[in-house]
């Protein structure tokens, strides 16, 4: 059985337990994030929305602004990988279809 993924929500301010009730209840395992302790095994972080100038010098205050740009600048390479990925083997079923090695 594969386990549920441990979703951070960044919890700082706003409605980020509402966040975590949607989350848990989708079947997710949840943490509050707040220190950079926190992010440490995570396989999601959500961002919930809030004031952006109060929670940029939260997030900066816990020491999260280069750790929170690592991990975005990360899931965005991951993206990228994943699509090149997807891509390839596309391109593979389009020719081997053209070849007659696939119906």
């Amino acid at each position: 059985m594969v386990a549920a993924p441990l979703v951070g929500v960044l919890a700082l301010q706003g409605g980020f337990a509402a966040h975590i009730r949607v989350l848990e209840a989708l079947g997710a395992r949840t943490r509050e994030v707040r220190v950079l302790a926190d992010l440490e095994g995570l396989d999601g972080l959500v961002l919930p929305g809030g004031e952006s100038t109060a929670l940029t010098i939260a997030i900066e205050r816990e020491g999260l602004g280069e750790p929170l740009r690592a991990l975005a600048a990360a899931a965005q390479a991951d993206s990228a990988v994943a699509r090149q990925t997807a891509a390839r083997g596309l391109a593979r079923a389009h020719l081997q279809q053209a070849l007659g090695l696939l119906p």
